[in-house]
């Protein structure tokens, strides 16, 4: 459940960055700020004096002369008394002053952040005692704050933004999942937690890259509809949408953001930005963690997952590296009823992540980071209405991608630097027999991205962010299908860039915020193909786009926040195949060569509240208009299928989700989004695209809910427990041409999961998809091999699942 904390700070720490390759400047700025400063808890304090007042207010005061950040349940300061303090101090005797009587603690969680707590909560060791081992870092952990602390203030600083804020204070719909409830919950992909988020639905395709949809954005084809960010990292295709499948083991947290998000995440974030943030190497402790899992599906086989992380600091204070990777063999349970092979689908995922951090300097941060994913995906999750295996494609699919980044970060005082380069490369082969012939579908990316931005810190009205853009990529293409004439290799060059900038002013003596923010952006797009060697297209096309976002926001109460925003988002547009364009030409359809960007406008009324401690509450109403959509014509040729831009279609949706703490022990969480997407202009000529036509792919409602326990058992074990529903209307089909589709299904999953938590290990019984749900997750395809019956095959979830699992970490958990 979500408390209000409140965030107070003088200055905070600034951030600045560095290139990729400029080794010897970068070793120069090293050396030349590599200066040790004292730490923040004992440096001196010049002589103030902080009046009796209520505490709220001291402490205020007391952040603007320490320069120090103060994170803070603010119930804890609601009608608390301070006697002040007046006297030169260290600025842990002045805080020891000021909290004298109050029944409230102390801790540094670095050198730069003192979090306020009750006393009752940190034992009764010494306020500063805390600083070296109370430090969040990783799965298992010392520390006398509860896990439940620990995922409220996780969940609640947020960097939307791109700068530390209160999530209460940020105007916008926003969902932020903390690590340590990921790992209560037991989840594992990513896929699974974005099914929680209201208005926001994933059809699991089990070939490591998942369709998500949001607001009723939805084309299935084209370039990102969400935008994705790995560390500050941006993850994306170009032309084709591509999401990682995050596995969420050693995650600190997960951010999505719904809404477009054009303004400051650019491109390819028409409906949301989802951010995933890893944990922090430990500059002054050892941990090392591992898990194990094993499963086995109703009517397939049997599974086994590994999991294990490392931190070791390599310089005391100034250097560590953190590794953490994942092993899984996921059960199949899909069979192939020609060649009697059973659990064709079984797949196998491996997962690394290495991060190193280098603070030579209390104002100087260097991250250097790097993820890899590796995935075998026989036959995915594509099943007949049968429940067996499809005989029209038998495709395997592969799923590999690394993503390396540096990432620097500087303190100047009143503003913070960041810079990040990233570089990330993406293989999406799909090779196997379709209508019983050879079939080979292969997409490639190498993309590199640089960003440098700035930041305000600091007590002022003003709050802005402001930075420039560059990215490139080189999209590499491969088709072969003998049947229907097809060798062809396509490569599409992108350049884009941007300036971009937002700033929020708080007007004086009014509870209102205003932020007016834009982006100027530029993408250039070349590319070419061959069929056989022979030339048959080559185009270029440069889009341009201004992307504005404006808010205003009412903090009703402190902890209560009602805004309005309008905001922008775009989508580049794209070169059609030459192949795609002569295999429509054979069906009577006439394809451009171009594809026109797209852009939607968002317009939305929301509320964020956290009523005591017992209540948190999101809510928003919201219309978009997006114009120009990319709509799906499907081509004979399997594997193949064209592009078109409609003229507009309109959502009208309501999203909510509220938590309640029920008793010390219970609690519930509730959500659910209602949108209706549909067709305001025709498109000549082509039947299927009708003003008032519902959206395609679009589920109409989505609806969760969840019930989880904790509570002291006997012995120093607590236990947990959690059941999770989900539910997801029908998704219609409205692609055109041939062969032709059919909606899926309602979706209904229940999860359930039961353990036990000591104080170094946790063991945990789950069982995933308790309903069997096996219905058609996504729109029915339509098939036919010639001289054989229709075969209609769709996307299904897994069916239940029953595990076990194992943890154990050397650092304790609680």
């Amino acid at each position: 459940m979500m408390k209000g904390v409140d965030v107070r700070h003088g200055q905070t720490r600034m951030r600045v960055l560095l290139r990729k390759g400029r080794w010897a400047w970068l070793a120069g700025v090293v050396w030349a700020l590599s200066t040790p400063c004292s730490a923040a808890a004992d440096a001196p304090l010049s002589p103030i004096s902080i009046d009796a007042q209520p505490l709220g207010a001291a402490l205020r005061v007391f952040a603007q002369q320490t320069h120090l950040q103060l994170v803070y349940v603010t119930d804890l300061t609601r009608g608390v008394e301070t006697r002040g303090c007046s006297a030169a101090l260290t600025p842990s005797d002045a805080l020891r002053q000021l909290l004298s009587g109050t029944r409230l603690a102390f801790r540094f969680l670095n050198d730069n952040t003192v979090q306020i707590r009750s006393a009752t909560a940190g034992g009764s060791r010494d306020a500063t005692a805390d600083k070296d081992s109370d430090r969040d870092g990783g799965r298992v952990r010392t520390g006398a704050f509860s896990a439940e602390e620990a995922r409220s203030l996780a969940e609640v600083i947020v960097t939307a933004r791109k700068r530390p804020e209160r999530r209460l204070d940020v105007p916008m719909a926003m969902t932020v999942v903390s690590g340590e409830s990921l790992e209560m919950q037991g989840i594992n992909p990513l896929s699974e937690v974005l099914q929680d988020v209201p208005s926001r639905s994933v059809i699991e395709l089990g070939s490591g890259r998942d369709v998500v949809h949001a607001r009723g954005v939805a084309t299935s084809l084209g370039a990102n509809e969400i935008g994705y960010y790995l560390d500050d990292l941006p993850f994306t295709g170009t032309t084709v949408s591509v999401e990682p499948d995050v596995r969420t083991w050693d995650i600190s947290r997960v951010e999505v953001l719904r809404g477009p998000q054009g303004t400051l995440f650019g491109e390819g974030s028409v409906s949301g930005s989802v951010r995933v943030i890893t944990r922090d190497p430990q500059l002054d402790e050892w941990d090392v963690a591992g898990g194990v899992q094993v499963s086995g599906a109703r009517d397939g086989g049997s599974g086994q997952a590994y999991e294990g992380l490392v931190n070791v600091p390599l310089v005391e204070n100034r250097l560590a590296l953190r590794l953490s990777g994942s092993k899984e063999n996921i059960p199949g349970w899909v069979d192939d009823v020609v060649t009697g092979q059973k659990d064709v689908n079984s797949q196998d995922i491996v997962t690394s992540r290495a991060r190193l951090l280098f603070q030579p300097t209390d104002k100087l941060t260097l991250n250097a980071s790097w993820w890899r994913y590796d995935g075998n995906f026989p036959r995915a999750n594509i099943v007949t209405d049968e429940l067996t295996a499809p005989q029209t494609a038998k495709v395997d699919v592969e799923m590999r991608y690394s993503l390396e980044g540096l990432s620097a970060t500087y303190d100047f005082g009143p503003v913070t630097a960041f810079y990040s380069f990233g570089h990330n490369s993406i293989a999406y082969p799909q090779s196997g027999r379709v209508y019983g012939a050879p079939f080979l579908n292969s997409i490639g990316f190498r993309i590199d991205s640089n960003e440098l931005r700035f930041s305000s810190t600091g007590p002022s009205s003003w709050k802005w962010t402001a930075g420039i853009y560059d990215f490139r990529a080189n999209r590499l293409d491969v088709l072969r299908f003998a049947p229907f004439s097809v060798e062809n290799t396509g490569s599409t060059q992108a350049r884009s860039q941007a300036l971009f900038g937002e700033a929020t002013y708080r007007f004086s003596g009014l509870p209102l915020d205003l932020s007016v923010g834009t982006r100027l952006a530029r993408e250039m797009l070349e590319g070419h193909d061959t069929n056989y060697g022979e030339p048959t297209a080559a185009l270029r096309k440069t889009y341009s786009s201004v992307n504005p976002r404006v808010s205003a926001s009412w903090h009703v109460a402190q902890d209560a926040l009602v805004y309005a925003s309008a905001a922008k988002g775009y989508r580049a547009g794209q070169l059609q195949s030459s192949v795609a364009i002569a295999q429509a030409v054979a069906s009577g359809i006439q394809l451009p060569a171009v594809l026109r960007d797209s852009s939607i406008w968002n317009y939305e009324i929301g509320t964020s509240a956290s009523l005591g401690q017992q209540v948190s509450l999101d809510a928003a109403v919201f219309r978009s208009i997006w114009d120009y959509p990319l709509v799906q014509v499907r081509l004979p040729t399997p594997g193949l299928t064209g592009l078109i831009n409609a003229g507009r279609t309109i959502t009208d949706g309501v999203e909510a989700s509220s938590s309640l703490k029920l008793t010390d022990a219970w609690s519930f969480t509730i959500g659910g989004g209602y949108r209706k997407t549909r067709h305001a202009l025709a498109v000549p000529d082509i039947g299927s695209v009708i003003a008032g036509n519902a959206g395609d792919v679009v589920s109409r409602k989505t609806a969760n809910a969840a019930l989880e326990w904790r509570r002291p058992l006997f012995a120093g074990l607590t236990g947990t427990g959690r059941m999770a529903f989900q539910h997801s209307s029908p998704r219609p089909s409205y692609t055109i041409g041939a062969p032709s589709a059919q909606a899926g299904d309602a979706i209904t999953v229940v999860d359930a999961r039961l353990g036990a938590q000591g104080r170094r290990w946790s063991l945990y019984l789950f069982a995933d998809n308790l309903s069997n749900e096996h219905g058609a997750a996504g729109p029915r395809t339509l098939s036919q091999i010639p001289g054989r019956a229709l075969e209609i095959y769709a996307p299904r979830l897994p069916p239940l699942t029953v595990g076990l699992e194992f943890t154990m970490g050397l650092r304790s958990i609680e």
